[in-house]
Protein backbone atom coordinates (compact mmCIF):
# COMPACT_ATOMS: atom_id res chain seq x y z
CA UNK A 1 0.00 0.00 0.00
CA UNK A 2 1.17 3.09 -0.46
CA UNK A 3 1.06 6.31 2.00
CA UNK A 4 -2.55 7.21 0.53
CA UNK A 5 -3.68 3.73 0.75
CA UNK A 6 -4.12 2.84 -2.92
CA UNK A 7 -2.01 -0.11 -3.91
CA UNK A 8 0.26 0.01 -6.85
CA UNK A 9 -1.29 -1.52 -9.68
CA UNK A 10 0.48 -3.62 -12.55
CA UNK A 11 -0.77 -2.25 -15.93
CA UNK A 12 0.41 -4.84 -19.08
CA UNK A 13 -0.53 -4.18 -22.84
CA UNK A 14 0.84 -6.90 -25.10
CA UNK A 15 0.92 -6.29 -28.93
CA UNK A 16 1.62 -8.47 -31.88
CA UNK A 17 1.42 -7.99 -35.71
CA UNK A 18 -1.57 -8.40 -37.53
CA UNK A 19 -2.30 -8.37 -40.98
CA UNK A 20 -0.68 -5.96 -43.53
CA UNK A 21 0.50 -3.04 -41.35
CA UNK A 22 -1.95 -3.59 -38.42
CA UNK A 23 -1.05 -4.19 -34.80
CA UNK A 24 -3.10 -5.93 -32.50
CA UNK A 25 -3.37 -5.01 -28.76
CA UNK A 26 -4.41 -6.92 -25.66
CA UNK A 27 -5.19 -5.21 -22.57
CA UNK A 28 -7.03 -6.77 -19.73
CA UNK A 29 -9.81 -8.85 -21.71
CA UNK A 30 -10.26 -5.48 -24.20
CA UNK A 31 -8.71 -6.60 -28.15
CA UNK A 32 -7.90 -3.13 -29.95
CA UNK A 33 -6.96 -2.60 -33.48
CA UNK A 34 -3.91 -0.18 -34.92
CA UNK A 35 -3.05 0.52 -38.29
CA UNK A 36 -1.43 3.23 -40.20
CA UNK A 37 -3.74 4.87 -42.95
CA UNK A 38 -3.87 3.48 -46.47
CA UNK A 39 -1.33 6.26 -47.72
CA UNK A 40 1.12 4.71 -45.60
CA UNK A 41 0.74 1.27 -46.49
CA UNK A 42 -1.87 0.36 -44.30
CA UNK A 43 -5.62 -0.08 -44.29
CA UNK A 44 -6.65 2.83 -41.97
CA UNK A 45 -8.67 0.29 -39.54
CA UNK A 46 -7.75 1.76 -36.45
CA UNK A 47 -5.46 4.52 -34.94
CA UNK A 48 -1.74 4.96 -35.10
CA UNK A 49 0.38 4.25 -31.57
CA UNK A 50 1.25 7.97 -31.81
CA UNK A 51 -2.85 8.50 -31.98
CA UNK A 52 -3.46 6.51 -29.57
CA UNK A 53 -1.10 8.05 -26.88
CA UNK A 54 -3.00 11.09 -27.59
CA UNK A 55 -6.32 9.11 -27.25
CA UNK A 56 -5.36 7.82 -23.73
CA UNK A 57 -3.62 11.46 -22.88
CA UNK A 58 -7.03 12.90 -23.39
CA UNK A 59 -9.24 9.97 -21.44
CA UNK A 60 -7.11 9.97 -18.52
CA UNK A 61 -7.47 13.99 -18.70
CA UNK A 62 -11.17 14.26 -19.09
CA UNK A 63 -11.77 11.43 -16.47
CA UNK A 64 -9.55 13.21 -13.96
CA UNK A 65 -11.43 16.48 -14.26
CA UNK A 66 -15.13 14.48 -14.41
CA UNK A 67 -14.08 12.77 -10.94
CA UNK A 68 -12.75 16.24 -9.49
CA UNK A 69 -15.74 18.41 -10.77
CA UNK A 70 -18.13 15.14 -9.46
CA UNK A 71 -16.12 15.42 -5.96
CA UNK A 72 -16.98 18.67 -6.04
CA UNK A 73 -20.63 18.89 -6.92
CA UNK A 74 -19.85 20.65 -10.36
CA UNK A 75 -22.41 19.89 -13.43
CA UNK A 76 -19.79 17.80 -16.55
CA UNK A 77 -22.31 18.45 -19.50
CA UNK A 78 -20.59 19.48 -22.28
CA UNK A 79 -17.13 18.78 -20.94
CA UNK A 80 -15.03 17.54 -23.88
CA UNK A 81 -11.04 17.26 -23.96
CA UNK A 82 -8.90 17.85 -27.62
CA UNK A 83 -6.01 16.86 -27.71
CA UNK A 84 -3.60 17.58 -30.63
CA UNK A 85 0.24 17.27 -31.19
CA UNK A 86 3.11 17.88 -33.96
CA UNK A 87 5.08 14.93 -35.03
CA UNK A 88 7.43 14.83 -37.54
CA UNK A 89 7.48 11.28 -38.78
CA UNK A 90 11.41 11.04 -40.45
CA UNK A 91 12.83 9.30 -37.91
CA UNK A 92 11.01 6.45 -37.38
CA UNK A 93 10.99 6.05 -41.15
CA UNK A 94 15.05 6.20 -40.85
CA UNK A 95 15.56 9.44 -42.48
CA UNK A 96 17.53 12.62 -40.99
CA UNK A 97 16.00 14.94 -39.64
CA UNK A 98 16.74 18.15 -36.58
CA UNK A 99 13.64 16.74 -34.87
CA UNK A 100 12.97 13.94 -32.58
CA UNK A 101 11.63 11.06 -32.97
CA UNK A 102 8.84 12.10 -30.45
CA UNK A 103 5.92 14.78 -29.74
CA UNK A 104 7.66 18.33 -30.91
CA UNK A 105 4.53 19.86 -28.76
CA UNK A 106 0.99 18.34 -27.09
CA UNK A 107 -1.96 20.51 -26.70
CA UNK A 108 -4.79 19.46 -24.36
CA UNK A 109 -7.87 21.53 -24.56
CA UNK A 110 -10.39 21.46 -22.04
CA UNK A 111 -13.93 22.42 -22.99
CA UNK A 112 -15.87 23.13 -19.51
CA UNK A 113 -19.34 23.41 -18.84
CA UNK A 114 -20.14 26.98 -19.31
CA UNK A 115 -21.32 27.66 -15.86
CA UNK A 116 -17.95 26.96 -14.18
CA UNK A 117 -16.17 30.02 -12.78
CA UNK A 118 -12.46 31.01 -14.31
CA UNK A 119 -11.36 30.39 -10.25
CA UNK A 120 -13.07 26.77 -10.86
CA UNK A 121 -11.13 26.23 -13.93
CA UNK A 122 -8.00 27.34 -12.25
CA UNK A 123 -7.67 25.01 -9.04
CA UNK A 124 -9.12 21.88 -11.88
CA UNK A 125 -5.72 22.66 -13.72
CA UNK A 126 -3.60 23.09 -10.81
CA UNK A 127 -4.88 19.36 -9.38
CA UNK A 128 -4.82 17.88 -12.85
CA UNK A 129 -1.68 18.36 -13.20
CA UNK A 130 -0.57 16.67 -10.04
CA UNK A 131 -3.10 13.96 -10.61
CA UNK A 132 -3.25 12.69 -13.70
CA UNK A 133 -1.33 9.61 -14.45
CA UNK A 134 -0.65 10.23 -17.44
CA UNK A 135 0.02 14.12 -17.83
CA UNK A 136 2.59 13.24 -14.98
CA UNK A 137 4.30 10.50 -17.17
CA UNK A 138 4.84 12.84 -20.49
CA UNK A 139 5.56 16.06 -18.44
CA UNK A 140 7.72 13.92 -16.80
CA UNK A 141 10.85 11.31 -17.77
CA UNK A 142 10.08 7.80 -16.50
CA UNK A 143 12.16 5.31 -16.00
CA UNK A 144 11.94 2.62 -19.44
CA UNK A 145 13.46 -0.52 -20.25
CA UNK A 146 13.89 -1.59 -23.65
CA UNK A 147 14.76 -5.24 -23.97
CA UNK A 148 15.08 -8.03 -26.30
CA UNK A 149 13.74 -11.77 -24.88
Amino acid sequence: MTQAGQEIIQVEATLSLGQNRRMIGQVRDHTVVLDVSEIRGGDNAGPTPPEFLLLSLGGCVINMVRLMAMSQGLATDGLEVLVSGELDPSKAFGLTSKNRAGFLAITVTIQSPPEWSNDTRNTLLGHLRDRCPLCDTIQNQSDMTIRFE
